[in-house]
């Protein structure tokens, strides 16, 4: 019984000091820099992942301070995303197949998220969970929407993404906005055509609601809803996923309405004025290409005062000057052809004769019979006038 005693202390101690010896000993720091700059080359140079410091842990979270995200903007450093403080628990053995495996927590000093992640060259997973998290804090939002937003974000986002297969994609998300607001923005809803709006108050008394769907490479809009005052907004709908962001198809309808200090930025508001609902509001209807919508308010074509695109427009070569018709003599009447008779072909056949060195044929040869010696008289010779 000691002994086993024994054996069993050794063997718990044997495994306390291994890990104390990873723990003082083990390069977690490299490593970990490691895999940030694997991140950083992955997004092709986009963006840039600095740390104040990191608190690498083998049981424990790895503790970022100061963790912050970088690209660039004509030229200029852009911070897109914040964390003053960021723990990352990395599951060290899927590694060595290739497969990232982590969980995080990211703090500000007014709201938090956490959730888990999982990539590999095929599939990826995300869920996480948002609790009172400030979106100016978020600044990704201001480089994509072109303005900046106040107000504390909740929900959670759950999405399995495969790379090569839409079709197979799944996931929900459901998001609340409190307190929503947005400073003086402009917007080119279509090329030639500017709105310029003031800072509006979105979400008051009542929260924006975001619930979509995902799956079978459909991702449905249950509801998106934004309350006001000054913008209403309610719409439901889908949209038609494809690998190519251009290719995407939308097919969105509802309603929206606006306070008088929107309709003075809204020129087109008198344009739309008699497509007005009984309760005020404006039918909104958003179908095809997401590179070029369709946008229709009530019977109102809105993509038309554009030429019909609301994307970009491609330079079309000048059309040829109008040629003006004048008056030419008609041309003659085609010559009557009369067809001769075709020559008989000759009873006699001619040989084929090789032709000369100048490539000449040489006149035919005409074969005549040999002449007969003429009769000659015997006359005598020599030799019988001797005798």
């Amino acid at each position: 019984m000691n002994k086993l005693v024994v054996w069993t202390l050794n063997i718990v101690a044997g495994i306390f000091f291994f890990f104390l010896f990873l723990f003082l000993y083990f390069p977690f720091e490299p490593i970990i820099q490691n895999l940030l700059t694997r991140v950083e080359q992955q997004s092709g140079g986009k963006y840039r992942i600095t740390v104040e410091k990191i608190a690498p842990g083998i049981i424990f979270k790895t503790k970022f301070t100061n963790f912050q995200v970088h690209t660039e903007e004509k030229g200029a450093d852009v911070v897109i995303v914040g964390f003053d403080e960021l723990k990352v628990g990395i599951h060290y053995f899927p590694l060595l197949t290739g497969r990232l495996e982590a969980s995080f927590v990211g703090g500000s000093k007014k709201g938090s998220l956490e959730g888990d992640i999982t990539a590999s060259k095929t599939e990826s997973e995300l869920d996480v969970k948002i609790s009172n998290f400030p979106l100016g804090e978020m600044l990704i939002l201001k480089k994509y929407l072109g303005t900046g937003v106040e107000g504390t974000l909740n929900g959670s986002i759950d999405l399995d993404l495969y790379a090569d297969q839409i079709n197979k994609n799944e996931g929900k998300i459901d998001l609340k906005i409190k307190k929503l607001t947005a400073t003086p923005f402009k917007i080119t809803p279509m090329p030639g055509f500017d709105l310029d709006f003031p800072d509006l108050s979105l979400a008051d008394a009542q929260d924006v609601v975001l619930k979509m769907n995902m799956a079978k490479g459909k991702l449905e809009i249950e509801s998106f809803k934004i309350p006001g005052p000054d913008v209403m907004l309610d719409l439901k709908g889908r949209l038609m996923l494809n690998k190519k962001p251009t290719l995407m198809r939308a097919n969105v309808s509802g309603n929206f309405n606006f306070s008088e200090k929107v309709k003075s930025a809204f020129p087109i508001a008198v344009l739309i004025d008699k497509q007005k609902l009984e309760d005020g509001s404006y039918p909104l209807n958003i179908s095809g290409s997401l590179s070029r919508p369709r946008v229709l308010i009530g019977t109102f074509d809105l993509t038309g005062m554009a030429g019909g695109n609301s994307g970009p427009v491609e330079e079309e070569e000048p059309l040829p000057p109008p040629t003006v018709p004048t008056k030419t003599a008609p041309p003659p009447p085609p010559e009557e052809t009369v067809e001769k008779p075709a020559m008989p072909a000759p009873s006699f056949r001619v040989r084929n004769k090789p032709s000369n060195t100048n490539g000449e044929i040489p006149p035919p040869v005409v074969h005549e019979e040999p002449l007969e010696p003429p009769p000659t008289e015997d006359v005598p010779s020599d030799a019988d006038a001797e005798e």
